[in-house]
C-alpha cells in the first residue's frame, strides 16, 4: 500500500509532523512549565517504541531512523552553532573569553580523562567493550553537552544576562572541543599509524584551520553584507548559505589539511557577532534576527524528535542483548558524569571566580547539573555504530551508553533543574528590584487606562465594545496579579528587614557592669546602615534603566 509513496515525500511528511508536535508541547510547555526538549525526546522515544509499525508514520520513522549521522549533523549543526555564536553578546563574551576557554578547552579535556577512569577503574569494562583508547573517546563523546533546555529555563526564571552567555558560550565552543577530540582518539581506536606530532599536527589543523577558514568566510560575508542596501532578503539569504557552504567546505573539500567544521562555524558565527551584526541595516537586522529564530526552533524540535525515535527503533532493540549489569553500569556512568563535570570545573575555580564577572560555587551547582547530554551527543555515537572500522562490541556499548545518558539527564535534570535553582537560591530577586518592576507595570497600566478612557469618550463607533474583555486581550488582569504579588513580597520582605533592624539595635548596645546601656553606633549609624543598601541599589537601577532607554 505505501510502495506508491516515494522516499521524499515521507521525509516531507515527517518534517511537518515533527514541527506540528512541536507546536503542541510548546503549548504544554507555556502551561505546565515542563521543559520543552525533554517532553521532545521522550515523545520521540515513545513513537520509536510503539508507532514504529504503523502505516506511513511508522514508514517515514524507519527511514529517519536509518538517516546517515553525518546527514544529520549537516543538516542541523550549522543552524544551531551559527546561530548561537551569531547572536552572542559580543562584548559580554570577551570580558567572559577567559573563562569560556577554560570551560570548554582544558575542562573538557580533564572531564574526558576523567570519564576514561571512570569506565575502566570504576565501571571495570573490560578491553573487549572499551580499551583504554576506547574509553577515552567515550569520554570525549560523552562530555558534549547540550544546554538548551537550561538556557530556556535560566531565561525564563531571569538569570543574569552574564550567566547565560557563560553557559551558551561554553555549550558553543564544547561541541567542537569534543568534536575534535573525538577525531583524535577515533584514529588510536582504529588503530591507525599515529605518533604524537601526528597528532598535535592533527589538533592544530582542526582547531585553528577552522577558525581561520571561519574569518575567511566572515570577511566576505560581511563584505557582501555592506554592499546591500534595505534587502533584508538577500541578507538573510547570505547569512544562510555562507553557514551551510562553509560546513560543507570544512567536512568534505580537501584543501591539504583536515578542518573541523564545527570550529569553522563557531568562528564565523563569533566574527559576524563583532563584525558583521554593525554591517547589516537596522530594516534587515530584525528579519535576519526573527529568520534565525524560527530555523533554531525547527532544528532543535527536529532533531530531539529524531534522537527520540532513534534511541527507540535502534538502541532499544540492541539493548536487549545487554545484561542487568550494563543498566546498573548504566547508572553509574551518569553519576560519572556528573562528578566528573563538577571536577573539571572546580579544579580551575581559583581562575574562574576572579575572571570574567566571576564565578560563584552556586553557579558551578548549575553549570554541572545543566550539562544534558542531547542530540550532538548522540550523533556522534551513530557515526561510531555505523562505523565497520571499529569493534562490533564497541560500537554497541557506545550507543547505548550515550543513548542511556542522554535519556537520564533529560529525564532527571532536564525535569528538576528549576527546583535546584529556587533550592539553593541562585535567581532570587531583590525587594528592590520587584519596587523599580511594580513602578514600570503601574506606569505603564495608568497610560493604557488613559488611553482606554480617550477611546471611549471621542471614537462613537466604539460604544458597543465590550471593553471589559477587551482589559482581558490585553492582560490587564495578568499584570495586575503580578503587581499585587510583588507587593506582598515587598511587604515580606520589609517585616524581615524590621526584625533585622530590632536585632541590629539590640546588638548595638552594651550593658556596663553597673546595668546601664551604653550605645556602640550613634542612631544616624545605625539609620545609615540599615537604608544605604535598599537605597544605593534603587538609585543604580532606576539609573541603569534609563540608561538603557535612552
Amino acid at each position: 500500500m505505501l510502495q506508491h509513496i516515494a522516499k521524499e515525500s515521507l521525509i516531507v511528511l515527517f518534517i511537518f509532523l515533527a514541527l506540528l508536535v512541536g507546536g503542541i508541547l510548546r503549548e504544554v510547555t507555556k502551561k505546565t512549565g515542563i521543559p520543552y526538549t525533554p517532553m521532545l525526546f521522550f515523545f520521540g522515544l515513545f513513537l520509536g517504541i510503539y508507532c514504529i509499525q504503523y502505516s506511513v508514520i511508522g514508514e517515514a520513522m524507519k527511514m529517519i531512523s536509518n538517516t546517515d549521522p553525518h546527514g544529520i549533523l549537516m543538516i542541523f549543526l550549522p543552524t544551531l552553532i551559527f546561530e548561537s555564536g551569531f547572536n552572542a553578546d559580543w562584548h559580554i563574551f570577551k570580558k567572559q573569553f577567559p573563562q569560556i576557554f577554560i570551560l570548554a578547552f582544558p575542562s573538557v579535556i580533564i572531564g574526558s580523562l576523567l570519564l576514561m577512569i571512570t569506565i575502566k577503574v570504576v565501571l571495570m569494562y573490560d578491553d573487549a567493550y572499551y580499551d583504554w583508547p576506547g574509553a577515552f573517546m567515550a569520554g570525549s563523546i560523552l562530555s558534549a553537552t547540550d544546554t538548551v533546555a537550561v538556557l530556556a529555563l535560566l531565561k525564563e526564571v531571569g538569570a543574569p544576562k552574564k550567566f547565560n552567555c557563560l553557559i551558551e558560550g561554553e555549550s558553543l565552543l564544547n561541541d567542537g572541543t569534543c568534536m575534535v577530540l573525538f577525531q583524535l582518539s577515533s584514529e588510536l581506536v582504529k588503530d591507525n599509524p599515529t605518533s604524537t606530532g601526528d597528532l598535535f599536527s592533527l589538533f592544530l589543523s582542526l582547531t585553528v584551520g577552522g577558525a581561520l577558514l571561519g574569518i575567511f568566510f566572515g570577511i566576505i560575508t560581511a563584505f557582501w553584507i555592506k554592499k546591500i542596501f534595505n534587502d533584508e532578503v538577500l541578507v538573510v539569504n547570505i547569512t544562510f548559505i555562507s553557514c551551510y557552504l562553509l560546513y560543507f567546505v570544512a567536512e568534505n573539500i580537501d584543501i591539504g589539511i583536515q578542518i573541523s567544521g564545527i570550529m569553522a562555524l563557531v568562528s564565523l558565527g563569533l566574527f559576524m557577532a563583532a563584525f558583521g551584526k554593525t554591517r547589516i541595516s537596522p530594516e534587515a537586522d530584525h528579519a535576519v534576527h526573527t529568520f534565525w529564530k524560527y530555523m533554531v526552533y525547527c532544528a532543535e524540535t527536529i532533531i530531539f524528535l529524531m534522537a527520540g525515535i532513534i534511541v527507540g527503533t535502534r538502541v532499544l532493540d540492541e539493548a536487549s542483548d545487554f545484561g542487568y549489569e550494563h543498566y546498573i553500569k548504566l547508572f553509574g556512568l551518569y553519576l560519572g558524569l556528573l562528578a566528573a563535570r563538577f571536577i573539571s570545573i572546580a579544579i580551575f575555580m581559583p581562575l574562574l571566580s576572579k575572571w570574567g564577572y566571576g564565578l560563584t560555587w552556586k553557579e558551578v551547582y548549575v553549570l554541572t547539573y545543566g550539562g544534558l547530554r542531547g542530540a550532538v551527543g548522540i550523533s556522534f555515537a551513530l557515526i561510531v555504530a555505523n562505523d565497520e572500522l571499529f569493534p562490533p562490541k564497541l560500537r554497541n556499548i557506545l550507543l547505548f551508553d550515550m543513548a542511556g545518558s542522554a535519556l537520564l539527564t533529560l529525564l532527571i535534570n532536564g525535569t528538576t533543574a528549576k527546583k535546584l535553582i529556587a533550592k539553593i537560591g541562585l535567581m532570587t530577586t531583590s525587594a528592590t528590584k520587584k519596587k523599580v518592576f511594580n513602578r514600570f507595570l503601574e506606569s505603564m497600566l495608568e497610560k493604557v487606562k488613559r488611553f482606554e478612557t480617550e477611546l471611549r469618550n471621542t471614537e462613537s463607533y466604539l460604544n458597543f465594545v465590550n471593553w471589559t474583555d477587551v482589559d482581558k486581550l490585553v492582560g490587564l488582569d495578568e499584570y495586575q496579579k503580578i503587581i499585587r504579588e510583588n507587593h506582598n513580597y515587598i511587604q515580606s520582605e520589609k517585616e524581615k528587614e524590621k526584625k533585622k533592624s530590632i536585632q541590629l539595635r539590640k546588638l548595638s548596645v552594651h550593658k556596663t557592669e553597673e546595668g546601664a546601656e551604653v550605645p556602640l553606633m550613634s542612631q544616624q549609624s545605625m539609620s545609615e546602615a540599615e537604608d544605604y543598601d535598599a537605597e544605593d541599589d534603587e538609585r543604580l537601577i532606576i539609573e541603569a534603566r534609563n540608561r538603557y532607554l535612552m
